[in-house]
C-alpha cells in the first residue's frame, strides 16, 4: 500500500563508507518508538502513584489513581503486542497509555 502511494517503506541510515544499502524497515522504527513512549508513560504513572502514596498515604493514592494506573499498564502491553501487526490500533493504545498516565496525576489534584 505504501509503495502504491509512492511513500518510502524504509528509513535510510547513512554509513561512514558511503554505502546507501543500509536501511531499517519503518515497522521496526515504529515498534521501537512506540515501546519507548509507552515505557516512559508507565514509568511516569508508577512514579506519580508512588509520590502520591508517599505524600498522602496508600488509601488516597488508590482512590486518586483508581483504574488509571492499571489501564496504563494494559495499554502499554497492548501496544507492544500489536505494534507490528496493526500499527493504527497500537497508536490508539499509545494515546490511551499516555492519557491514562497523565490522569493518574490529574486524579490527585
Amino acid at each position: 500500500m505504501l509503495k502504491e502511494k509512492g511513500l518510502p517503506t524504509q528509513v535510510l541510515i547513512p554509513s561512514e563508507s558511503g554505502n546507501k544499502n543500509n536501511s531499517i524497515d519503518w515497522h521496526t522504527v515504529y515498534v521501537v518508538v512506540s515501546a519507548v513512549v509507552v515505557s516512559i508513560a508507565s514509568l511516569y504513572a508508577s512514579y506519580s502513584t508512588f509520590e502520591i502514596a508517599q505524600s498522602y498515604g496508600l488509601a488516597i493514592a488508590y482512590t486518586a489513581t483508581w483504574l488509571h494506573l492499571p489501564l496504563t499498564y494494559f495499554s502499554s502491553l497492548y501496544v507492544i503486542w500489536m505494534a507490528k501487526q496493526h500499527p493504527i490500533m497500537a497508536w490508539l493504545g499509545t494515546v490511551s497509555a499516555v492519557l491514562n498516565a497523565l490522569l493518574v496525576v490529574g486524579g490527585a489534584v
